[in-house]
């Protein structure tokens, strides 16, 4: 019984594996009936692409072709219009000859009456100049009453120049009298530089270009890649960062209040007009730090963060939030 049912097992294996290897030989087939179909796809593709380029390459040739005959064909018309240009440019010039005779000759003419008329047109020119000259001292008079303008200064070629925003225009009397004027802003910054305050990050981030932009809408466009760190410089180089958001730190020398206006003015280096630098705090601003603003910044060490500007020469930055300001 055993021996029947092992032969039965034989055979069923022996009959198994031509089912197999039928199945895997029709599987074989398949796959490359597939593959040969992608290829003769992928031929046909290449086929076409290449008869769109012949086709694009024969338009382009009988372009060029066509460009040609047709600049061959307008060589005569342009040599004749040419030769009827020169000859326009001849009648042109003969006229002008003859223009130029008749004014010398109504010159020689009429040379009283020139001289009276140039007389004329030099008074008005002069009157012209007169009021060209008042508008200008105008508007420079009233400058600081005005928005802050970036204006471009034709001498320094791309360079722009920050106007200051203080209200506060009329030169106020010096209190302080130098019997010699103080040392070159370069001596005192090498033999008496400031006490340098501890680090202050300071970093552009979207939070700080929305301060700064409602603070100084002057600035149009912002240079500032995100995470920037504002750089700290003393009072004696901001003269070298109109223009620019910096952190300035310094010692307060003269200050100054103007009625007219409430604003505080605190002067950095030296005495006023020979200072280095100025910070103009309006008075709701500068009363939050003290009753006595001016005595209270008064020889006393502070870092202002926020856009350098320039006034008469001189740099300046005007607060416009109490966050600007830090005593150290």
């Amino acid at each position: 019984m055993k021996k029947y049912i092992f032969i039965s097992l034989i055979l069923s294996l022996i009959l198994a594996i031509p089912a197999e290897s039928q199945r895997r030989t029709a599987e074989r087939s398949s796959s490359r009936k597939v593959e040969s179909a992608a290829r003769s796809n992928t031929r046909q593709k290449k086929s076409v692409a290449a008869k769109k380029s012949s086709n694009e390459r024969s338009k382009a040739i009988r372009q060029a072709s066509l460009n040609r005959s047709n600049q061959r064909s307008a060589g005569p018309r342009q040599t004749s219009r040419s030769s009827s240009s020169r000859q326009a440019t001849v009648s042109r010039q003969s006229s002008r000859n003859n223009s130029s005779a008749a004014r010398q000759a109504n010159r020689s003419s009429s040379s009283s009456s020139s001289s009276a008329v140039r007389n004329r047109t030099n008074v008005v020119n002069s009157r012209n100049r007169e009021t060209v000259q008042r508008r200008n001292t105008g508007a420079s008079g009233n400058r600081g009453n005005a928005s802050p303008a970036r204006v471009e200064n034709r001498n320094s070629g791309s360079r722009a120049v920050y106007r200051s925003s203080r209200r506060y225009v009329n030169r106020h009397p010096a209190r302080h009298v130098y019997v010699t004027p103080p040392r070159s802003r370069e001596y005192r910054a090498v033999h008496f530089p400031y006490r340098r305050p501890a680090r202050v990050h300071v970093r552009w981030s979207v939070n700080v270009f929305r301060f700064y932009v409602n603070l100084y809408p002057v600035m149009r466009t912002w240079t500032y890649y995100p995470d920037y760190r504002f750089e700290m410089i003393s009072a004696y180089n901001a003269l070298f960062h109109i223009g620019e958001l910096r952190t300035v730190y310094g010692k307060v020398t003269d200050t100054y209040y103007a009625r007219e206006t409430d604003e505080y003015f605190l002067y950095f280096g030296a005495y006023y007009p020979y200072h280095d630098f100025c910070v103009v705090l309006p008075g709701n601003i500068a009363r939050r730090f003290s009753w006595n603003p001016e005595r209270y910044f008064r020889n006393d060490y502070i870092m202002v963060t926020g856009l350098i500007t320039e006034f008469e020469g001189k740099p300046e930055m005007v607060v416009k939030h109490p966050d600007q300001v830090r005593r150290y």
